[in-house]
């Protein structure tokens, strides 16, 4: 697929940073995966959707030795000619 992108990291010499990621990139969304190799697996997903005066985006870290949610977050931004509105919940 051209627009699938993945990437694996590891910095030396601590090979608990080790890393794979997968990015998909569309003309009106993305999609962003993580999974972290540390003592747990430690997974991400975050994706973005919209049109250039419109756009929604989410983003949830998921933690398998406590099996809960490190985070969880959502955005919205609507812009117009002669104004710009956003709104983000955080929670992390």
């Amino acid at each position: 697929m051209p627009s699938l992108k993945s990437i694996a990291s590891v910095k030396l010499p601590d090979y608990n940073s080790a890393k794979l990621e997968l990015q998909y990139f569309h003309e009106h969304a993305a999609l962003n995966s993580s999974i972290s190799f540390n003592k747990s697996l430690i997974f991400y997903v975050s994706a973005t959707c919209g049109t250039p005066s419109t756009v929604i985006g989410v983003e949830a870290g998921y933690d398998t030795s406590i099996s809960d949610f490190t985070k969880y977050n959502v955005g919205i931004s609507m812009t117009k000619p002669d104004s710009c509105t956003s709104v983000i919940l955080v929670q992390s």
